[in-house]
């Protein structure tokens, strides 16, 4: 029987392999700490339109929930700029949703943040991704 890191991992992977924007996956790094009930999941996408989203999950397991205790979702362009990044690094304690927040288009334009997580991301980028095709 697979553990519930693996199983989540695995969710993970086929996610955005089915992605509908999805054009290749890379797996920078996955890990399971089976000691500390913990995971770690970091990939790279390209994605149709030739932009890049790099996410990084660290996960652990409390009780019977699975939480997302650390993560990013660096969205950029095909030249390499910032689109957006979500994150909860805990280095902008103005910031009203601390440590939840999101950079836009540059490092210094930092906004308050809800928690967010791979769904949420995928939704708001589709969304974004859509409205420029029409």
């Amino acid at each position: 029987m697979k553990s519930w890191s693996v199983n989540y991992l695995h969710q993970l992977e086929t996610t955005l392999e089915n992605w509908e924007f999805t054009e290749s996956l890379i797996i920078l790094r996955k890990k399971v700490f089976a000691e500390l009930g913990a995971a770690y999941f970091r990939v790279r996408i390209r994605l149709l339109n030739d932009e890049i989203l790099e996410i990084s999950e660290y996960v652990e397991k409390e009780e019977s929930k699975i939480v997302l205790k650390s993560y990013s979702y660096h969205w950029q362009d095909k030249e390499s700029h910032l689109i957006s990044r979500w994150d909860n690094a805990p280095y902008h304690p103005q910031v009203k949703d601390f440590p939840h927040h999101f950079h836009s288009h540059n490092e210094t334009n930092i906004f308050p943040s809800e928690p967010m997580n791979l769904k949420k991301v995928l939704e708001k980028i589709s969304a974004k991704i859509q409205n420029k095709e029409t």
